[in-house]
């Protein structure tokens, strides 16, 4: 978004909501790398920025869901904000970023792979890895 599209916004006053993410990467440097340099990137961090889903994206998806007709009870809704959240987060993360980004963000957040690396950080063989198991 430019200053000009911001000046747009304030004078005409439109009904938009404004999400700022940072993705740490110069996207029309980025895009001309891409169309008349083979990809050979220079100078862009294309890595994915790390967000956090909140409350208020929960409840749009619910009142978006309801305007569709799904028919979800929200005390159901609420009690898997977890998993709502995750979900989100990795929808988001695959519109915004590309799938390459949302399965790194996976990787990242995943419970079960966080405890093996754990477990292996430091294990000088495989049965020092076996006994830190047994832990």
């Amino acid at each position: 978004m430019t200053i000009q599209e911001l000046g747009t916004i304030m004078q005409f006053k439109p009904n938009v909501k404004i999400l700022i993410l940072n993705n740490n990467f110069l996207g029309m440097v980025r895009q001309w790398q891409q169309l008349f340099h083979q990809n050979r990137y220079s100078f862009v961090d294309i890595t994915s920025p790390d967000f956090v889903v909140t409350p208020q994206m929960r409840d749009e998806l619910y009142r978006r869901m309801k305007g569709r007709g799904a028919v979800v009870d929200r005390a159901v809704y609420d009690s898997a904000s977890a998993l709502v959240s995750r979900v989100l987060a990795a929808q988001i993360t695959r519109f915004v970023f590309g799938t390459q980004e949302e399965f790194a963000r996976g990787l990242r957040e995943d419970s079960t792979l966080a405890k093996a690396r754990q477990l292996l950080q430091g294990a000088s063989s495989p049965d020092d890895l076996l006994k830190r198991t047994k832990r």
